[in-house]
């Protein structure tokens, strides 16, 4: 699993994302907080909440 890390415009982290080998990704906030995740499988990007985001891979929408 790699974990790849995102900042925003000046340069502070704000999260992380987790890609598993199964080919979904999850999204995690600088906390370590997880936000969401992808699920390669049905193509949709769902928030924590089971909260579906849209189709496809959305996860950037996540970090708000």
């Amino acid at each position: 699993m790699a974990n790849t890390p995102l900042f925003d415009g000046a340069g502070r982290r704000i999260g992380f994302t987790e890609d598993r080998t199964n080919g979904n990704i999850v999204a995690y906030s600088a906390e370590g907080k997880p936000l969401g995740y992808y699920d390669a499988s049905a193509r949709y990007t769902f928030e924590w909440n089971g909260r579906r985001v849209g189709s496809g891979n959305q996860v950037g929408r996540l970090f708000r």
